[in-house]
């Protein structure tokens, strides 16, 4: 039917976009987990290279967050934004370089 033909993109769409939703809501929780520990730990290397797809107990897919080699523990009280120069250069944000200059 030519509805079928209408509809097929468009809920094609509404998938893509719950995906992603779905993957940013899951990298942001797995962030605020770390950073809400009594000594939060500040990871310095986010990027899609240290997200990794697993399966949880149920089947389902989960994403973790991995390469914690650049992480690092911060007191309660540390400012995180001493920590920023650390990390990957392609992984940094365009305001973070130019503050560099």
């Amino acid at each position: 039917m030519k509805q079928d033909i209408v509809l097929e993109p468009v809920l094609s769409l509404i998938v893509f976009v719950s995906l992603m939703i779905s993957t940013l809501l899951q990298i942001a929780s797995s962030v605020a987990h770390l950073h809400s520990l009594k000594n939060p730990i500040c990871h310095r290397d986010i990027k899609p290279a240290n997200v990794m797809l697993c399966r949880n107990r149920h089947g389902y897919p989960v994403l973790k967050l991995t390469d914690f080699g650049l992480s690092r523990v911060t007191d309660a009280k540390e400012n995180p934004a001493k920590t920023f120069m650390m990390s990957t250069v392609g992984g940094r944000s365009p305001n973070s370089i130019s503050s560099l200059k």
